[in-house]
């Protein structure tokens, strides 16, 4: 090897190795837990509130949160993209870690496509909570902001 092709060789390491040691930017994220009844029919099946915030690195979301409130145990919490802020989830894409009782924790942590971390920039990231005594609309609704969105409300 000769010396300039070493040296070069040696700033591609050297620059690939602060790459790697540099921290990916991270973003806070948060959803708050509402309840959501869609008639008068399933209006009293439909209790409690919560939060879950979100921090992503890179393409991986870590979830933490809690709810309390529900009409019955916690059975299942997903992730959904929406079309637009505001707009339900009709699929989702993920099941995140849920305490089976009526007040409890939230938690999940996984990887996201560049459609799904695009969506949760958008505000259209999505979280339903349902619990054992549900109607088939969920029964706490929330979609995730940027934690200085919200700030600047």
């Amino acid at each position: 090897m000769t010396y300039r092709t070493g040296a070069v060789f040696a700033q591609v390491v050297l620059s690939a190795a602060m790459l790697l040691a540099t921290p990916a930017f991270a973003a806070d994220f948060q959803a708050d837990l509402d309840p959501a009844s869609h008639d008068n029919s399933t209006r009293l099946q439909v209790q409690g509130e919560g939060a879950v915030t979100g921090t992503l690195t890179g393409n991986r979301l870590v979830l933490t949160g809690r709810f309390t409130g529900l009409n019955a145990a916690g059975a299942k919490a997903r992730l959904g993209q929406a079309d637009l802020f505001g707009v339900p989830a009709t699929s989702f894409f993920a099941d995140l870690t849920i305490s089976s009782a009526t007040s409890g924790s939230i938690s999940g942590s996984l990887t996201l496509t560049p459609a799904q971390v695009a969506s949760l920039n958008n505000k259209a990231l999505f979280i339903q909570i349902d619990s054992a005594n549900t109607s088939p609309n969920g029964s706490l609704w929330g979609w995730f902001m940027p934690v200085a969105a919200r700030s600047a409300r």
